[in-house]
């Protein structure tokens, strides 16, 4: 736990979940150029996840059982980022219920098999003068309130594997009547 409220679950996965989603996202062959964080922001690479019932269904069911809140999925897909393509701070979602209360969380999952701290990727939040560094660790999984301004920071230059992440922007549906 931190100032900001930031979720940690390491080793989300079991090593064949975890191998899937390598395979899925590192290894897959849909990725397209363009995605973009902010609306001055830098390009990404992105790959959307949202017709595979591994992350729409099996995921979030696990997300949920572990967070112990009735999510719904917004949006899910995969961000991949190499040397020179660092993000922009943004925010998932500005705005809040009509209760003046925040429903929109997104949950990070960092998906590389292998990663060394030199090879940097961290992903920064900053509220006010605060700023909290979240280091790529591989299949750890963190949960965060999706206004909260953010960034992924590109690896380094030593690092020749794309930085991959799967975001899930959900909302909390705990307390409504919502399906």
């Amino acid at each position: 736990m931190n100032i900001l409220n930031i979720k940690s679950y390491p080793n989300f996965l079991n090593k064949e979940e975890h191998d899937y989603v390598v395979e899925k996202t590192l290894r897959g062959n849909t990725w397209n150029y363009g995605g973009i964080s902010a609306d001055d922001g830098f390009y990404f690479w992105y790959m959307e996840l949202i017709q595979d019932v591994f992350f729409t269904e099996y995921m979030l069911n696990k997300i949920k059982s572990i967070t112990e809140k009735n999510f719904a999925i917004d949006r899910v897909y995969a961000n991949g980022q190499t040397y020179g393509l660092s993000g922009s701070y943004h925010q998932d979602a500005a705005n809040l219920n009509t209760n003046n209360k925040n429903i929109y969380k997104t949950f990070l999952y960092y998906v590389n098999s292998n990663w060394k701290s030199e090879w940097g990727g961290s992903t920064l939040f900053k509220q006010n003068e605060e700023v909290y560094t979240q280091p790529f660790i591989p299949n750890n999984a963190i949960l965060f309130d999706s206004p909260v301004y953010h960034v992924g920071l590109e690896p380094t230059r030593h690092c020749k594997d794309l930085r991959v992440t799967v975001a899930f922007k959900l909302r909390d549906i705990s307390n409504t009547q919502e399906i």
